[in-house]
């Protein structure tokens, strides 16, 4: 017995084109584009600007993360999500960002250099500031990650690379 599973509506600005077993959703507006490979555990069809997910052989805990995963991909694919990184002490910068590649100081005796994938858009604000964008909210998570871990807000003086709303409780120096 099979289980459907009605996702969401799609919205007028998504294409959708199939061949063989791989869907592509495509934004007409910003070019952005997600495939999904579709195997023998499920499969995707679309009734009435509907999609839906027929369950054939997934587990309650995989099809869980599956329809959660697709949620993120969709919404994203809709609006992008974003992030705004501040990075905060004496010197430390965000150079620019050209061909994918973002450069930037932050306290080491060279520029740092940090590869980003083609879906995320860096935006400089300025010289300590700058947003990133993207439709997969798991790439981007994972790279603000990584420019965070470049240089990790110090506990004492609030030097580091942080969120922009994230709030850093300074820890009280012995004297």
């Amino acid at each position: 017995m099979y289980n459907l599973i009605k996702l969401f509506k799609i919205s007028k600005n998504i294409n959708i084109q199939k061949k063989k077993d791989i869907y592509r959703f495509v934004n007409l507006e910003t070019k952005d584009s997600i495939d999904i490979k579709i195997n023998n555990s499920f499969s995707l069809f679309i009734v009435k600007d509907y999609l839906y997910l027929k369950n054939i052989s997934l587990t309650s805990v995989k099809l869980k993360s599956l329809l959660k995963h697709l949620k993120t991909l969709f919404i994203g694919l809709e609006q992008k999500y974003f992030y705004r990184l501040k990075i905060n002490g004496v010197g430390f910068r965000f150079l620019d960002f050209k061909d994918n590649v973002l450069s930037l100081k932050a306290g080491y005796s060279n520029i740092i250099q940090i590869n980003i994938p083609k879906t995320v858009l860096i935006k400089l604000i300025n010289s300590t500031e700058i947003l990133l964008m993207s439709f997969n909210y798991d790439i981007l998570k994972l790279i603000c990650l990584k420019i965070k871990k470049i240089r990790v807000p110090d506990v004492y003086k609030g030097k580091g690379i942080c969120y922009f709303d994230e709030v850093i409780s300074l820890k009280e120096i012995k004297k």
